[in-house]
Parts: C-alpha cells; sequence; structure tokens
C-alpha cells in the first residue's frame, strides 16, 4: 500500500472518531478482565505520521529520493519499477527506519511507558476509541529530529497511568444483551447494517466520549484480532456498562 491510500484510511478513522457527545459522568463496573489488571502509563502515536513533510526530516527525505529513479531512463513496466524502487528503498529506507525504531524504543523506555502505534496493521483495526491527550507524536518528532540525539528533560513526558478497556462489539447484536435497534441483517453482513442503518457511526461517537469521560486513554475491540501485548494491558471489558449506558442515552432522546 502506498503512502497515500495508507494516510487516506488512517484520516478517515481520524474523522469517524472526531465528534464528542454531552453525556453525564458515569461511573465504570470492570465486568471481567483479560487477567490481571496493571497500572500502566500508556502513550500512544502515528508511526506514519512521522514520514510526512512535517514528520522526522530524515525519513520524509529518504522516502522521497527513494520514490525519484533520478537519471535512469522512466521505466514503463510497473513489475519492474516497482523492484527497482523496492531496492533503492531498501538501500535508502531500511538503515533510517532501524535507527529510528530504536530510538523510539529508547525513548519509550527513558519515559518507562507503555507506546502503542495507532497505525500499526495489527492493532489500528481493534481501536474502538482514544484520547487524544496520550497521543505523544509531536513530542515524538522533536526527539527524533534532534541531531544531539540526546534524552534529557525537554523528552520527559508528562503522562500518568491510565486505563485500557475492551469492548466486544459482537454483544451489539445479541437480542437479549445488545444496543437496542443492532439487528444483524439476514446476509449478516455488518458493513451492510452499519451502511444502510448509520448507527454504526451514532455509536461510534458516543464510545469515543464514553472513553474521554470515564479516564481511559484507549478502548479496543475484543472481537478484533490483537497483538498479546495489547490484551495484556486492554483488560477491563467495558462490554455490558457501555451497552447499558448507550442504551439509556437511546432512551433519554425519545
Amino acid at each position: 500500500m502506498n503512502r497515500k491510500v495508507l494516510f487516506e484510511a488512517i484520516n478517515c478513522l481520524s474523522i469517524f472518531f472526531v465528534v464528542c457527545l454531552s453525556l453525564p459522568q458515569s461511573p465504570v463496573h470492570a465486568q471481567g478482565t483479560h487477567g490481571p489488571c496493571p497500572s500502566v502509563k500508556v502513550a500512544l502515536y502515528r508511526k506514519f505520521a512521522l514520514s510526512d513533510r512535517n514528520g522526522v526530516k530524515r525519513l520524509y527525505d529518504a522516502y522521497a529520493n527513494a520514490e525519484n529513479p533520478g537519471c535512469c531512463p522512466q521505466i514503463v513496466d510497473p513489475k519492474k519499477a516497482r523492484e527497482e524502487y523496492e531496492k533503492r528503498r531498501k538501500i535508502l529506507v531500511d538503515p533510517v527506519l532501524t535507527k529510528m525504531n530504536a530510538d523510539i524504543k529508547r525513548f519509550a523506555e527513558f519515559n518507562r511507558v507503555f507506546l502503542l502505534d495507532l497505525e500499526a496493521p495489527e492493532f489500528a483495526e481493534a481501536i474502538l476509541a482514544y484520547n487524544e491527550r496520550y497521543d505523544i507524536t509531536k513530542t515524538l518528532t522533536i526527539f527524533l529530529n534532534d541531531i544531539s540525539d540526546h534524552l534529557g528533560e525537554g523528552s520527559r513526558l508528562d503522562i500518568d497511568p491510565s486505563k485500557i478497556g475492551f469492548i466486544d462489539t459482537n454483544i451489539f447484536f445479541d437480542p437479549k444483551r445488545g444496543v437496542k435497534g443492532f439487528v444483524m441483517p439476514e446476509t449478516g453482513s455488518v458493513g451492510e447494517f452499519c451502511e444502510n442503518s448509520g448507527k454504526c457511526q451514532d455509536v461510534g461517537e458516543f464510545i469515543q466520549s464514553y472513553a474521554i469521560r470515564n479516564g481511559f486513554s484507549l478502548i479496543v475491540d475484543s472481537s478484533k484480532p490483537m497483538s498479546s501485548e495489547i490484551q495484556q494491558v486492554a483488560c477491563i471489558d467495558l462490554t455490558n456498562d457501555f451497552i447499558a449506558t448507550y442504551n439509556e442515552f437511546l432512551k433519554s432522546k425519545k
């Protein structure tokens, strides 16, 4: 996938969760966990943003140079052009990424935070909501652009331990326990239901506000594939509490 397509997909995700509803504060009671629930200092970042024009300069320049065939004749065959690009990328971009990933790891260890990439392929699909207060992309970019490569007080994050919860969205369609009005179509397609009803965007906006008002840095969908690292920290089951809160909200709108 090229950088432009990936950026547009991520931008759509950001727009999807941009609206926050005004909700009353509600206490959250965990129903169960994926195991012991640790107190974790979580920081979030958007790795793809590091490669754009306003991101890490050396990475942006490396990609730009790799995409430029230079003095070589223009290659018409798409397969051959791709092969040549991959050769340039391996030479120009991969070393920069290797160094940058090592620096990101140092940054996380220095701040003693659990650092999550919101755009990681194995993670992005599972994100239901996140609190932008914990997005440290700008701070991380400043550090990665510092040619001194020094970790000092300017690199220290002011982040308190936070909660990460999970919601099983499959339960939304349960006739007895689910969200009011969520009825699976005969085709069994969630996408079809979302497209025809508009209810998925409404509930998505509600989850975002629910996360912020109840002090969660992140809420993920436990029905989606997730890495073992995420499963270790996303340990508060919010499914029943969220459904009850949302159904109460729907009732108050009538």
